[in-house]
This record gives structure tokens, C-alpha cells and sequence, in this order.
């Protein structure tokens, strides 16, 4: 039931945004660290790389959601043993770039566009009975959008599944 209000609160813009300064890396850290341990039940982890300083201006818990919301998704979906990858960069363009990636099965390329709206599932999910209402990869990117980022989806070549997140950030830090 909190997974929906929060999609409703993040979709309606209702609401302030907290103007803390968030380090990217530091946040992820935590996100893989708490991933972890719900993972380490499973045979799975999660691994953080690609370490840098960026900051972006924003609410942090809000942020951390969303990721957490896309990191969860994979380890549910995953097979067992693998690492989900988290991995911050920089671009030229001065945006941090955070992509979440997994070595499942992927996810049918006619739902890719699909995920991102709250309470889709694939049959991939309902088969693995799974709990949740599909509403994880909609609160990611309502998250996304209001720290006014972008987010994308994409099976990977030769197996797996990639999550992209893009945020502006900071220029003093």
C-alpha cells in the first residue's frame, strides 16, 4: 500500500522536493548494501562500480526509491548466482550516468516501453510467482523525472537486462 501512495504523491508532483546535496556514489553504496542482504538469501549480490564524485541536488530518499525499487527488481528476476552490476559514470556532458544491469533472461521487447507504467507485469513475472503490483519501475521513474533525469530500459546483446538513469549534475562538486 506505501508503493502506491508513493507513486500517486510522485505522478501528481505533489509536493516539495528536498534540496539536499546527494552523492551519487555514496548513495548507491548504501542502495547495494542494502540489496545484499536481501540477495545473500538468494545466491545473489549486488556490485557497485565505476566509483567518481557526482553530486546531484535533490531528495535523497526519494532518489534512493527509485533506484532501490529498479536494483530489487533484478535481483527478483534474475537467476541464481549472478551479480547485479551497479555502475556510476560521467559523461562529457557533465551528466552522471547510473546503469543497473543483470545477466537474466531479459525481458520481452514488446514490454520494455511498457515497464515504466505503474502495474505492469509480464508474464515472465506472474510465472515466477512473484509478489509485487508492478509498480517499482513506475515510482523509478516518476523519481527520475522529477530530479528531471531520464530513464531507460534495454536488453543487453548475449544476454541480461540494463536499466539506464541519467541526472544532471552539480558543477561545483
Amino acid at each position: 500500500m506505501r508503493q502506491l501512495l508513493s507513486i500517486t504523491h510522485l505522478d501528481s508532483g505533489i509536493g516539495e522536493l528536498s534540496n539536499e546535496d546527494i552523492d551519487l556514489d555514496a548513495l548507491l553504496q548504501s542502495v547495494a548494501h542494502d540489496a545484499n542482504y536481501e540477495g545473500a538469501n538468494h545466491g545473489k549480490s549486488v556490485h557497485c562500480a565505476g566509483r567518481c564524485a557526482a553530486h546531484v541536488t535533490g531528495d535523497r530518499a526519494m532518489l534512493k526509491s527509485g533506484i532501490e525499487n529498479i536494483v530489487r527488481n533484478m535481483i527478483t528476476h534474475t537467476p541464481p548466482a549472478p551479480t547485479v552490476a551497479v555502475i556510476l559514470g560521467l559523461d562529457r556532458e557533465n551528466v552522471g550516468t547510473i546503469s543497473v544491469r543483470d545477466n537474466g533472461p531479459g525481458v520481452p521487447e514488446e514490454l520494455i516501453e511498457e515497464l515504466f507504467k505503474p502495474f505492469v507485469r509480464g508474464d515472465y513475472a506472474r510465472d515466477r510467482r512473484t509478489v509485487g503490483y508492478g509498480i517499482g519501475f513506475a515510482i523509478a521513474d516518476a523519481a527520475v523525472k522529477r530530479h528531471t533525469g531520464t530513464i531507460l530500459a534495454r536488453n543487453i546483446s548475449g544476454g541480461g537486462f540494463c536499466v539506464e538513469i541519467r541526472l544532471p549534475v552539480d558543477q561545483e562538486n
